[in-house]
């Protein structure tokens, strides 16, 4: 039987300051995560990550974060249609996060599942093309239409798809430091002031700050950027996808402290 993706935040918004630990590999740091009042856990498929996992230990992950009360983001980085299809079938997510060039027409096949679009931001115009096309396709579609989705997909590339997945809709706008290899995860703090004042491409869209954040700069960056969330993987763990409590703890209480200062 396929999960039901179809709980998405549009019907219970999460409250700021939203924190999102990415690269969650181990059952005890999920429970840990929700302990220490992180919101949402980020579970890599991509292969080439040191964070990955495989499909099945994605699903057994996302079951328990749903059942200690986290929400779910499994991240992929340009999957074919059929590759996103499986995935989407098979585990249970809040967020499916893109993590590459991903066309916006793919969200044409994520039905009712909620999109976080990452950017590797070095403020250049390719990158400011894909986000706008992202944002331009999908945003308008955060309040929700009368339509329904369509039946048949039109194949990547049709001007069609995006009009059609009425059901589809951008979450957020996840910024990464500049990477174009990897796309991001490198651990590199992001350029904070590429993003200040916040740039057209990020307007009227939440925008999670990722970028090389650890407990002793996440408040900083907090300040200068005025985010509407934040992610972090490297910057709270022992080893890759190996996260530590104390670092966890430290993080969210810089977190909070600077969004009630």
């Amino acid at each position: 039987m396929s999960p039901d993706n179809s709980a998405s935040p549009r019907q219970s918004p999460v409250t700021s300051p939203r924190i999102k630990v990415c690269g969650v590999r181990r059952p005890a740091d999920v429970v840990m995560l929700a302990e220490e009042g992180v919101d949402t856990v980020g579970i890599n498929l991509v292969s080439t990550s040191p964070r990955s996992v495989l499909l099945d230990e994605a699903q057994r992950l996302a079951d328990l974060a749903h059942e200690v009360g986290l929400r779910v983001a499994i991240v992929v980085m340009n999957p074919t249609g059929e590759a996103l299809r499986k995935i989407l079938d098979t585990v249970p997510m809040d967020y499916i996060q893109m993590h590459g060039r991903e066309p916006p027409e793919l969200a044409q096949l994520c039905g009712a599942t909620a999109i976080i679009k990452s950017v590797s931001w070095s403020g250049r115009g390719e990158e400011r093309q894909l986000a706008r096309q992202w944002r331009d396709a999908l945003a308008p579609l955060q309040e929700g239409t009368e339509s329904g989705r369509a039946d048949a997909v039109p194949p990547v590339g049709s001007d069609a798809i995006v009009q059609e997945a009425t059901t589809a809709h951008l979450q957020a706008m996840l910024v990464d430091a500049y990477a174009p290899v990897t796309g991001g995860g490198t651990g590199r703090t992001a350029r904070w002031d590429l993003l200040v004042p916040r740039p057209n491409e990020f307007r009227g869209i939440d925008l999670l700050l990722a970028g090389g954040l650890r407990p002793d700069n996440v408040a900083a960056a907090i300040r200068e950027v005025h985010p509407d969330g934040v992610d972090t993987a490297s910057g709270v763990e022992d080893s890759p996808g190996v996260k530590s409590r104390d670092q966890v703890r430290r993080f969210v209480a810089q977190v909070r402290r600077a969004w009630t200062s």
